[in-house]
């Protein structure tokens, strides 16, 4: 729809306080336009006096995300804390704890702790697990590769084995026949290839592989054997590349190779994701 109707429609769900609606809807990019900005939705979402002290602070949180996103205005940390403070306001169990997630993630400066940041994001994760919150303990782990990856950094070992083992937890105790596991295997793909040692990513994916092997979502086996393929190729073992791509996802689909699978059933956006999160691994030395 054009973005006028889609402004017309946010106005028209505010006039009858459907408030939920009028959020979802605000929540929406248009890419109907040059760019997908929907602060003006947002905003006229914002002035609504209202509002509940939860809804506002899920408004102004986006907000702040928005303008983050499109580099349009530098009060987007301003914006994250004061959201943080209305979850706070409200008694909202976690909301507080997600936005501080965002504000370290990606409001950090060089004047900040790589360690004390981690070592707070680790403490987030374990408070978001015990409410059983497992989409912000995998933000968690997105925050913390993205931390120690920041400026081509290479963590240590250790931290490497850490994070990866965490991953393989987390998704097992999430479940793996949900599509939204995509995301949080393309950023552990990424995090594999800022490492640049492919051979060692082998370990992880093949683990990763017999956990998910016998799931039905199918999406996330193809991803994990396009991964090891490429890993595979970039030690020069092309037989293993060969079996894995060709038999083992036979084995799932019952006909399709594992590029051919993702041509199927992966988007495009998703598509372009995954071949930027392994491009280095195929040419990293």
């Amino acid at each position: 729809m054009s973005a006028e109707l889609h402004y017309s429609l946010v106005r028209h769900l505010l006039s009858e306080k459907r408030y939920g609606d009028a959020i979802k809807l605000a929540k929406l990019p248009n890419y109907s336009g040059e760019s997908a900005d929907n602060a003006p939705m947002l905003l006229a979402v914002l002035a609504e006096e209202s509002l509940s002290e939860l809804q506002r602070a899920e408004v102004t949180w986006e907000y702040g995300d928005v303008l983050r996103l499109t580099g349009s205005d530098v009060r987007w940390r301003e914006l994250l804390e004061t959201a943080a403070r209305l979850y706070s306001k409200a008694g909202h169990a976690t909301g507080a704890l997600d936005t501080r997630i965002d504000l370290i993630r990606h409001g950090r400066d060089g004047n900040d702790s790589v360690a004390e940041d981690t070592a707070e994001l680790w403490h987030i994760m374990e408070t978001m697990e015990s409410v059983g919150n497992w989409a912000s303990v995998s933000r968690c782990l997105e925050a913390i590769i993205d931390v120690n990856s920041a400026e081509f950094n290479v963590p240590p070992e250790s931290l490497q084995v850490k994070i990866e083992e965490e991953w393989l937890r987390v998704e097992e105790l999430r479940g793996t026949k949900v599509a939204s596991v995509f995301e949080s295997i393309s950023a552990v793909l990424e995090w594999q290839s800022r490492k640049a040692h492919p051979a060692k990513s082998l370990g992880f994916l093949e683990r990763f592989y017999e956990k998910v092997k016998d799931s039905d979502a199918l999406t996330v086996i193809g991803i994990v054997i396009s991964a090891l393929h490429i890993a595979y190729q970039s030690i020069g073992d092309n037989d293993k590349a060969n079996e894995v791509s060709n038999k083992s996802y036979w084995d799932v689909s019952g006909s399709q190779t594992a590029p051919e699978a993702l041509e199927t059933v992966l988007p495009n956006t998703q598509r372009r994701q995954l071949t930027q999160s392994v491009a280095v691994l195929k040419t990293a030395p």
